[in-house]
């Protein structure tokens, strides 16, 4: 697969849990983030461009949040051997400054304890 991401990928410490806002249940986790989407494992498959107005939990406060909303669209999904599910990668759809100034730092506390384990 040809590679089309405009920002890098960074891998996650913590997986948050995604949820879908309006009905609340838990759509997956997230594997990694870059600044234009996130990667996430799912049980089910998610149709390309489909979009879910989504909840992830932070396993931390940050700038006063425990949460996120953001609306994201499938781009692709494929089933993973390794998990026995499905992983999908999402772009966001106009995120906020503010939601995706609290990504980044999770992103970067996240990179800092991963590579502290490794």
């Amino acid at each position: 697969m040809k590679e089309q991401r405009k920002n890098p990928r960074r891998k996650l410490c913590d997986h948050p849990i995604v949820h879908a806002r309006i009905l609340g249940m838990v759509i997956g986790r997230v594997l990694d983030l870059s600044n234009g989407g996130l990667r996430m494992i799912t049980d089910k498959p998610i149709e390309k461009s489909t979009r879910i107005e989504c909840r992830l939990q932070l396993p931390e406060e940050i700038e006063g949040e425990t949460q996120v909303l953001v609306d994201i669209c499938c781009v692709w999904c494929r089933k993973n051997t390794l998990y026995g599910a499905f992983e999908a990668g999402f772009s966001f759809l106009n995120p906020s400054e503010s939601d995706l100034r609290i990504l980044h730092k999770f992103q970067k506390a996240s990179e800092t304890l991963f590579r502290a384990t490794e």
